[in-house]
């Protein structure tokens, strides 16, 4: 397979326009180019098809200039946390300028579980992730007077099947 079969396959032009489409940012050709050429390699590598391709200085390049894009785009999020900073009760009659339906125009709840799940498939210890976000909300709910407990594994050692309920609703 070369590397325009792989493109149609795959539906490489197709997945770039439905992200933009969400509302990502549209990426120079150069820059799908190489996510493209990168998919394509790893892809080879996986099923034993190629040996080893060296990226280019420019790939390598682009390359660096991508995962900081995605870096500095991560951190951008923190500004949301300024205009709520010292949020205290109004009096009555006020109105902030930022409301927290405002912040939800940004941390939609199907954006976060994607960026959670993203992270929980692509990182290669995504235990040590998962045990942090648990304690994240582990913390959430103690701090509102609740307390959350989670199982893992108990249902093999007592030979109890395994019920999986997710913790929110639909």
């Amino acid at each position: 397979m070369n590397i325009s079969e792989y493109a149609k396959t795959n539906n490489m032009a197709g997945r770039m326009k439905a992200v933009q489409a969400r509302g990502a940012s549209r990426l120079r050709p150069a820059m799908e180019k190489m996510l493209l050429t990168a998919a394509f390699v790893n892809h080879r590598q996986q099923s034993g098809e190629g040996g080893p391709l060296a990226m280019s200085n420019r790939e390598r390049k682009l390359k660096l200039t991508f995962l900081r894009k995605l870096r500095r785009g991560l951190e951008d999020l923190r500004y949301l946390e300024e205009p709520f900073a010292s949020s205290s009760p109004l009096p009555k009659g006020s109105r902030m300028w930022f409301q927290p339906e405002d912040a939800l125009e940004v941390l939609e709840k199907s954006a976060i579980l994607n960026l959670i799940q993203m992270c929980l498939r692509l990182v290669p210890d995504p235990r040590v992730y998962a045990d942090a976000i648990l304690d994240e909300l582990a913390s959430l709910y103690r701090s509102k007077g609740e307390d959350i407990v989670i199982m893992r594994g108990l249902q093999s050692h007592f030979g109890l099947p395994e019920h999986r309920r997710p913790f929110a609703p639909g």
